[in-house]
């Protein structure tokens, strides 16, 4: 039953989605912690400072915004701390994962649908567009969505207008739109994926969420916050602690599923009933971070074509550890992105 079948107005709807609290993946509005965003400023990581004074500057203006970043990052949280810092902040906010609809389906999320529009339309539904009224939606992942659609949300931003699946009725709102992926959607409009001028509409301004792996240093107050949560959650008695030699391990890791994983890593090792979490609670798998570049001597290679090939094993090296992201292969170089490409460049380097 919509909030229209049984007489609540606009304004009261928002008010009443806003009490709501889903699951992080739900495609529904969530509750907004204003204590938990506020922690994002206490990050001390330089990359996280860069991102933050981004967001301010970003969050004042109405543009659209791209949020950029692996999976698990935290682009979500960031879109909520986009919210409350912005004009919209008193409004509701939603969230979408792109990902996790169906395309058919997508259509009547977003936009909505009239009653009879298809089978199992039994009546009117209002979009995540339309109930956004004066507030923030976020698209995650939006690299995910179908062409058809693509051109869809084109037209909306062009225009602030659309139309209900199966309506007729154009239908303006007055909402703040943040999109978020994974993906390259640079190489998806170069292979057709990505509807070019889509692309150019979206990323007006883009911030790209760092890894966890590039703000190691957040990492206690990231653990202690997400302890906190999963022990509301969990309804433990007391506060555990982290052992030196946990930290020291959590600190260490590579965390490839980012945020995300630190957060499974840390509930599974809750769940030993321990006051204090120790290193082996954690079951991290570490594999040695070790590299090694053999040569025999004397070797047939002069010095200069021995010299090139250390350097394109290292160059190789740092792309594989950063997943490709050449930013993080010139900062694991200590060299910048501009001498990174020149290596590529004249070593004859071919990415994966």
């Amino acid at each position: 039953m919509g909030f229209q079948e049984i007489g609540l107005t606009p304004q009261s709807e928002a008010k009443i989605i806003r009490l709501y609290r889903a699951l992080p993946d739900d495609n529904q509005t969530t509750s907004f912690d204003c204590s938990a965003q506020e922690r994002l400023e206490s990050y001390p990581s330089e990359a996280m400072r860069s991102v933050l004074t981004q967001v301010r500057m970003a969050a004042e203006r109405q543009t659209t915004i791209l949020l950029l970043g692996e999976t698990g990052s935290g682009k979500d949280h960031l879109a909520r701390f986009i919210h409350k810092l912005s004009r919209w902040a008193s409004g509701p906010y939603f969230s979408l994962n792109c990902a996790a609809v169906s395309h058919e389906l997508a259509e009547s999320e977003l936009f909505g649908h009239e009653r009879g529009a298809f089978t199992g339309a039994y009546g009117r539904k209002r979009g995540l567009l339309e109930l956004a009224e004066d507030g923030t939606l976020l698209l995650n992942e939006v690299g995910e969505l179908s062409l058809p659609l693509q051109a869809k949300l084109l037209s909306f931003l062009d225009t602030r207008e659309f139309t209900r699946v199966g309506g007729e009725k154009t239908i303006r709102v007055n909402s703040r739109l943040i999109t978020a992926t994974n993906r390259d959607l640079e190489a998806d409009v170069e292979s057709g994926k990505f509807r070019r001028d889509l692309f150019y509409r979206l990323n007006v301004v883009s911030i790209t969420m760092p890894p966890l792996r590039r703000r190691r240093e957040d990492i206690p107050i990231l653990a202690r916050e997400i302890i906190d949560e999963l022990r509301k959650d969990m309804q433990l008695p007391g506060m555990p602690e982290i052992d030196p030699a946990a930290m020291n391990a959590l600190m260490g890791y590579s965390w490839p599923g980012n945020v995300r994983e630190l957060r499974n890593v840390l509930e599974r090792a809750l769940m030993s009933d321990d006051k204090v979490i120790c290193a082996s609670n954690l079951c991290l798998k570490h594999k040695p971070d070790t590299w090694s570049f053999t040569i025999s001597f004397p070797t047939d290679c002069s010095l200069n074509d021995t010299t090139r090939e250390l350097k394109a094993s290292l160059v190789k090296e740092a792309l594989r550890r950063s997943g490709g992201c050449r930013d993080d292969a010139a900062r694991l170089l200590k060299i910048s992105r501009h001498s990174l490409k020149h290596y590529i460049n004249s070593l004859g380097l071919k990415e994966d």
